[in-house]
């Protein structure tokens, strides 16, 4: 433990601790070692304006080589907009990027006050100032707390903008364990018609149950600050600003501009609005266009095993189009130890299975599947399904 091996630096930090308390805006400031992970900490009491934050000033078993953290004493409060989630660690111009061990908890609690008393003050419009970061987040580091997400196609978004007022769409839905994801697939055009997004694959549009409504806007449209951030709005209000019909169910609100685009999420029983994070996507941006020939190609699969699945997967990738699958197993959970597909598929022909996951990897896919034994008896009624035509001839 640096505090019992190192009392020089512990006398250093207690030092400046107390220094600092005499510029009057610390109330508390209380010496203890957490039993359970034997951390030296601060229970530490500080003031911003009237109000007052209670915080753990928490040094990591480094220390001197490690900065101390700041984090909320009380579970789930969000102080800043530099927080790393809810109850989690201010992030502070000093920081582990630029960490000295010439620095103090004293310097990171100043830090800290510094930045609170920046965003407590307003911005002349009404809401809370936004303190500069000096942090190039990659977008899954932007993503991390972002519960509810929208995967935007440039075909969609292009498509909109073309349309002289709001649409009707619908969102495919999928989860993963932190999120729930949206995905614009149709869009109900003002002539009535209904236009499905190319680039999301037909078998993934078939999952379009969430409602949307999609609005392209003008640059200077007065209503773009207010979807930006419609902070102090309930779900009817800022509904009410884009649409006259009443918002009787649950919504994804969908707001573009040339330059940028917002989405929230509305729910009409609780009247609340929830921010939904923006992933744009480049489709098929990372093929080489030699692999544009793959397309126009009919890849016969004879056998959909542990190699054949991996091979069609990998081909369907790489620009293949269209597949013939031939084979007439099962897939059973003894599989699972080298074959592509997963529990889903167990009890099913492996053929179907692999059609499903190859018309998942890219819109276009065309699978044409015989349930079938090359070589075995098999009834020619058996056999006989989509691929084959009324003449008994395969499609091409």
């Amino acid at each position: 433990m640096w505090f019992v091996s190192n009392l020089e630096r512990l006398d250093t930090e207690m030092a400046a601790l107390k220094v600092l308390s005499y510029e009057g805006w610390i109330d508390q400031a209380e010496w203890q070692v957490e039993r359970e992970s034997g951390t030296l900490r601060v229970k530490l009491d500080f003031r911003v304006g009237e109000k007052v934050y209670e915080a753990w000033l928490s040094y990591p078993h480094v220390f001197p080589w490690a900065p101390p953290q700041i984090v909320p004493r009380r579970e789930g409060e969000i102080w800043s907009g530099h927080q790393w989630g809810v109850g989690g660690e201010l992030c502070l111009q000093i920081r582990s990027d630029n960490w000295s061990p010439l620095y103090t908890g004293a310097d990171m609690v100043r830090s800290a006050r510094s930045l609170l008393l920046t965003e407590c003050a307003s911005d002349g419009k009404g809401y809370r100032r936004t303190a500069p970061s000096s942090h190039v987040l990659s977008e899954g580091q932007q993503m991390l707390w972002q519960f509810q997400r929208l995967v935007v196609m440039p075909a969609f978004l292009n498509k909109l903008m073309e349309q002289p007022a709001g649409c009707r769409c619908r969102l495919a839905i999928s989860f993963s364990e932190s999120a729930v994801i949206y995905t614009p697939a149709t869009l109900m055009l003002a002539d009535g018609t209904e236009w499905a997004d190319p680039s999301v694959p037909a078998a993934f549009r078939g999952r379009a149950f969430t409602n949307g409504y999609a609005l392209p806007l003008a640059t200077d449209d007065a209503n773009a600050s207010l979807a930006k951030r419609p902070d102090k709005l309930t779900a009817t209000e800022l509904w009410s600003q884009f649409s006259v019909e009443p918002l009787t169910e649950d919504m994804v609100l969908f707001l573009a501009r040339p330059e940028e685009v917002y989405c929230h999420y509305l729910d009409a029983k609780k009247d609340t609005v929830s921010k939904v994070g923006i992933l744009k996507q480049e489709y098929a941006a990372r093929l080489s266009p030699s692999n544009a020939v793959l397309a126009s190609k009919r890849i016969g699969l004879i056998g959909a095993g542990s190699m054949g699945s991996k091979i069609a997967a990998s081909i369907a990738r790489a620009g293949a189009r269209k597949f013939l699958v031939i084979d007439d197993d099962l897939m059973t959970d003894g599989n699972l130890v080298r074959h592509d597909l997963d529990w889903n598929s167990v009890g099913a022909h492996k053929a179907e299975a692999i059609k499903k996951r190859l018309e998942l990897i890219a819109p276009g896919i065309d699978v044409q599947v015989l349930r079938m034994k090359l070589g075995g008896q098999t009834s020619r009624l058996c056999c006989t399904n989509q691929c084959l035509r009324p003449s008994g001839r395969m499609t091409a």
